[in-house]
């Protein structure tokens, strides 16, 4: 059975500002020029692509589905703040507490469909572990000056045949 994972190309953004308690660098979610993975996105895919690894219970589970990460690109470039905002688990999405441990699980499914809910906690602890590896980024911008950024990747797990 052949293994493919599918990276999406969305970074996704929202307009607004935001400041961390532990941060006086304000956060900007809309900015002028974005950040970019150095050489772009086909070498971004390429790193995901060679990068992460498909758990083995998840495609022993037929776990597959989007894990959605967020993170930051300070104005050096540096990945930071980097966590997991939405993963899957066989049978559909569901949502995590913001420490990326399932919410109550038996509102996530009828009946017992819970026995791969550690095949989508590998899934979203290997898509932060392979996003805390990445490179400096060229940092986004805003009036000309580096700007530190959040930013959001989507990362499909799919199992083709």
């Amino acid at each position: 059975m052949k293994q493919l994972i599918t990276i999406l190309s969305l970074l996704l953004m929202v307009c607004a500002n935001a400041q961390t308690p532990t941060d006086s660098v304000p956060i900007i979610r809309c900015w002028e020029l974005q950040a970019e993975y150095p050489g772009g996105q086909d070498e971004l895919f390429k790193f995901l692509g060679k990068n992460i690894k498909y758990p083995k219970l998840a495609k022993d589970c037929g776990c597959q589905g989007t894990v959605y990460i967020e993170f930051t690109v300070d104005i050096n470039g540096v990945v930071g703040n980097v966590k997991l905002l939405k993963g899957v688990l066989c049978g559909g999405d569901v949502q995590y507490d913001g420490n990326g441990k399932v919410l109550d699980k038996k509102e996530q499914l009828p009946g017992n469909e819970t026995s791969c809910i550690p095949a989508a906690q590998q899934m979203a602890d290997e898509a932060i572990r392979v996003v805390k590896m990445m490179p400096k980024w060229l940092p986004g911008k805003q009036n000309g000056k580096p700007v530190k950024v959040k930013m959001t990747l989507p990362v499909n797990f799919k199992i083709s045949h």
